[in-house]
């Protein structure tokens, strides 16, 4: 599963990816505060700078041609949202939509 976003941060999309045991892409910038709090080991995280384009259809290739890589992203991912409670997820989003609101 791709998400694109680069300001979707906590986002349902990517949970629900990482509950189907589908490997994840997207950019570090939206999607490190997911990754990172488990363990950073659960999606392909791409660097937001520069050509985005370029760097998200290199890490698309990178997966493509790992099967192994595919693997264990999406092995990793059920049991890395398990440890999310549906309260920390309304909690991230809340938090995200403050920041949306605060810097209109």
């Amino acid at each position: 599963v791709v998400v694109p976003s680069r300001h979707e941060a906590f986002g349902l999309v990517a949970v629900e990816a990482l509950a189907s045991a589908r490997p994840l892409v997207g950019f570090a910038d939206a999607l490190e505060p997911l990754a990172i709090a488990v363990d950073g080991h659960n999606a392909l995280l791409v660097d937001g700078a520069g050509d985005r384009v370029a760097n998200l259809a290199a890490a698309l290739r990178t997966l493509m041609a790992d099967a192994a890589l595919r693997q264990h992203l999406g092995e990793a991912g059920p049991a890395s949202v398990q440890s999310f409670a549906r309260e920390a997820v309304v909690d991230q989003w809340e938090a995200f939509l403050d920041r949306c609101v605060a810097t209109e």
